[in-house]
């Protein structure tokens, strides 16, 4: 039997895929509250908020971030020792900066993307 925490990931994953095949995308409102919303065109996906969260593994740092419609040649990630920036490239968008955690290993960096999904694996520092 799955345990809590593996049911979770195996959950989240599958809700990341839909979200990302869908259009869909995650905004915040006026009241800062995050809500979903359906992109019309891929003009507007462009400008949509991305989603960046992270979390601890052992020692490891794990970046995800949820760019719908995005392919890894799409995008420029560059890695500081304590935020990341990511642009498109299609676009020449202002990067946006996002802070770790707590300063990791730039060497280390490991990604993947899948289905709009990008994910970074970083060894703390």
């Amino acid at each position: 039997m799955e345990d809590k925490d593996e049911l979770e990931k195996r959950l989240r994953k599958k809700e990341d895929e839909a979200l990302s095949r869908y259009g869909l995308y995650v905004k915040a409102g006026p009241d800062g509250k995050q809500t979903l919303a359906k992109a019309e065109s891929a003009e507007e996906l462009e400008g949509a908020d991305w989603l960046v969260e992270s979390s601890f593994e052992g020692e490891s740092v794990i970046v995800t971030a949820h760019l719908p419609g995005k392919k890894l040649d799409d995008i420029s990630v560059e890695i500081g020792e304590e935020s990341l920036a990511i642009s498109s490239r299609k676009s020449n968008s202002v990067p946006k900066l996002y802070p770790l955690p707590c300063k990791v290993l730039i060497e280390t960096a490991k990604t993947s993307m899948r289905h709009g999904i990008l994910k970074l694996t970083l060894s703390r520092k």
